[in-house]
């Protein structure tokens, strides 16, 4: 057995037997709601997202990036059984970055080294894949309940058939890469089964970044915190941008920045710049009057 088979058969064990073990003892993983027992659909629906995100991993290792859950069982050639099965279907994999948290802006030839695709990573049993992708992905995995499983980075939820990362459900609550299963009331609550990736490689990117602003639209006076990473603990010669003007924030940290929407400001891009490093622009929208319309909420 090769190196790297024994790693991911190693990982395999160890990821299954600590599912099965929280389902034993009633136990919910971090990000799961209250204590309670498992029945045999959620000890599958470990199973499953302990197997996808071994198979997450292993890509990474051989490829240094992160796919979306559909591509894990893709081959490296056009001889599939349906169009998104082929990695490098629209001429390239989408790839995301552990650096940026994002896809990258343009598809990667992963058939050249130092990016090859080893996989298939998974196996997807017939009738267990979305084929027209309704509500996610065309090709995606779906739980036992025949629902999506969704996969997010810490800045949010991968959406391939976009090609970004929204604010969608969990928006940008996980620090860390995760995979959720909506168990088995097929929606967002609290029986929801939450996978974490664990170690630091799988935790928030490198670089200076914005993963959300709350709210992403405001009035003039109104507060708003920009959320993200690598902001830096201090503010001290770094800036905040609104549409390429400079903002007075009220707080600043490395996870969030908090100004009030200047008078007269206009709408435009949103973005913390550190010394030579600019971070992801993020748009705003300055709602007129916006504190009058408050009366009618």
């Amino acid at each position: 057995m090769s190196f790297r088979r024994t790693i991911r058969h190693f990982l395999t064990v160890a990821f299954v037997a600590v599912a099965l073990v929280n389902a034993s003892v009633g136990g919910q993983p971090p990000g799961g709601g209250h204590m309670r027992p498992y029945g045999a659909r959620e000890v599958a629906a470990w199973a499953d997202m302990v197997a996808m995100r071994d198979a997450e991993v292993m890509a990474y290792l051989d490829t240094g990036y992160l796919y979306s859950l559909e591509d894990l069982n893709d081959l490296l050639g056009s001889q599939t059984n349906y169009y998104f099965d082929d990695i490098m279907n629209g001429g390239g994999a989408q790839t995301i970055s552990l650096r940026t948290g994002r896809f990258l802006p343009q598809r990667l030839d992963v058939r050249r080294p130092a990016h090859v695709w080893l996989g298939p990573y998974v196996t997807y049993q017939q009738g267990h894949f979305s084929i027209d992708g309704a509500d996610y992905d065309p090709g995606t995995p779906l739980d036992p309940w025949g629902n999506p499983y969704y996969l997010f980075t810490p800045l949010g939820l991968v959406r391939p058939t976009l090609g970004d990362i929204t604010l969608e459900l969990y928006a940008d609550n996980f620090d860390r890469y995760a995979m959720v299963c909506f168990a088995s009331d097929g929606v967002m609550s609290s029986d929801d089964l939450i996978l974490l990736f664990e170690g630091s490689v799988f935790g928030p990117p490198s670089v200076t970044t914005i993963s959300s602003l709350r709210p992403a639209a405001a009035g003039p006076g109104q507060r708003i915190t920009v959320c993200g990473y690598n902001f830096g603990a201090t503010q001290g010669t770094s800036r905040l941008e609104l549409a390429g003007q400079p903002l007075t924030p009220v707080s600043w940290s490395d996870r969030a920045i908090v100004f009030d929407v200047p008078p007269g400001a206009m709408g435009g891009e949103v973005v913390v710049i550190r010394g030579a490093e600019r971070s992801n622009a993020f748009l705003f929208r300055v709602l007129v009057r916006a504190r009058h319309w408050s009366l009618y909420q």
